[in-house]
């Protein structure tokens, strides 16, 4: 999608958001222009000259790489911090799983210091020996014939006797919170614009305040009651609702899909209600124990 729509788009929401809570920015001689793009993250003002000078970059949520759609603009100075840090780690770890669960490839290297190989890349899948009664992994080794020659030449095929070499790689099976949480907190944001961030009483920083703060590297994401389910909530047509009873435990949901090798993974995030004034109903959430029946309406886009 172009940006100029998204800058259009929001520029618009933000001037309607503002106005008709009544709030106002002082900047005492300076004239603000007509049009303004207030970064969903940074908080910072940016002109539609910023779109030509490149200062805001499309965000896609999740990444790209795992099937990701053009969602927002954000502050190129946001992504240069460790958007493409947390991108990798986010990938890595569907690489990770797809690896353990469904025996897809993981790429590594193969090096070897007694022939001077530094290290050939290669890619290895873990596959379930079916006619084996004792549970046995089988580990296949992937790689291009231009490298399978580079082997060849160092001698690796023909000095097996006594030969030591090494296969690194990453692995990881952790999801990290930041990342799960800005994913789910640009989903939402692109549904209901800057109403999330804002009311009649000025900026939400009790609640999508401290949110920003975890995104911004200014608070620990540990200061957060954050609540990840695999599986999705039961929406219809749209990857946002909000629980509306029980009422001490209302906040909004939001459905993540992370798609990689044709494996599709489905998360649900919890995020505030908009109109909670703490983290107090999350919290309710995070000290449930067994089932509760949640009442959820599916929220479509706002803006």
């Amino acid at each position: 999608m172009n940006r100029y729509h998204f800058f259009n788009r929001f520029a618009s929401n933000w001037k309607e958001t503002f106005k008709k809570n009544a709030i106002t920015i002082k900047t005492g001689e300076f004239i603000l222009p007509d049009e303004l793009y207030l970064c969903p993250i940074s908080l910072q003002l940016y002109s539609v000259e910023s779109l030509k000078n490149e200062e805001l970059t499309v965000e896609h949520v999740p990444p790209k790489s795992l099937g990701g759609k053009e969602l927002v603009l954000v502050a190129k100075e946001v992504n240069n911090t460790d958007g493409h840090t947390s991108d990798k780690d986010l990938l890595l770890f569907f690489q990770t799983k797809n690896f353990l669960e469904q025996g897809k490839r993981l790429n590594a290297k193969i090096s070897a210091e007694s022939l001077d190989m530094k290290g050939i890349t290669t890619e290895f899948s873990l596959q379930r020996i079916k006619a084996s009664e004792d549970n046995k992994m089988n580990i296949k080794f992937m790689t291009s014939q231009h490298n399978v020659k580079a082997m060849e030449f160092k001698g690796l095929f023909d000095n097996w006797n006594g030969l030591s070499f090494k296969v690194s790689g990453q692995m990881s099976t952790r999801l990290k919170v930041k990342t799960l949480l800005k994913c789910a907190y640009l989903t939402t944001f692109s549904r209901i614009g800057y109403d999330l961030l804002y009311d009649r009483s000025g900026y939400k920083s009790n609640t999508y305040g401290v949110i920003l703060d975890i995104l911004n590297n200014r608070t620990n994401e540990q200061d957060f009651p954050f609540i990840c389910l695999e599986g999705h909530a039961p929406l219809e047509n749209t990857d946002l609702g909000i629980i509306n009873t029980p009422t001490h435990l209302q906040a909004l949901v939001v459905n993540l899909s992370f798609k990689l090798d044709n494996q599709l993974h489905k998360y649900v995030v919890f995020l505030p209600h908009p109109d909670s004034t703490d983290l107090e109903k999350l919290k309710n959430i995070t000290s449930i124990s067994g089932d509760i029946n949640f009442n959820i309406s599916s929220i479509t886009c706002k803006i």
